[in-house]
């Protein structure tokens, strides 16, 4: 499965014209992708529809990313004790 930046770049879409289409601002897009936020219902509709995708593959990807993100986290925590 690709990761949300692969689908993002695969479009030619930067962060600040996906924010733009579905009504966001681009740091928050950039949340999105960095795994950092998950977004609404509404927002993983609204990338499922401009990334032409089921609004399953957009959750998973986005679920993806954030569960990514806390294990890297929770590795860089365990590295620090």
């Amino acid at each position: 499965m690709k990761t949300f930046k692969e689908l993002r770049l695969e479009k030619g879409l930067t962060l600040r014209e996906i924010a733009k289409d579905i009504g966001v601002t681009p740091a928050f897009v950039g949340q999105i992708e960095s795994g950092k936020k998950k977004g609404s219902i509404e927002t993983i509709i609204s990338l499922a529809k401009l990334f032409n995708c089921s609004i399953d593959e957009m959750a998973e990807i986005i679920f993806l990313a954030s569960k990514s993100t806390k294990s890297l986290m929770r590795k860089e925590t365990n590295n620090e004790q």
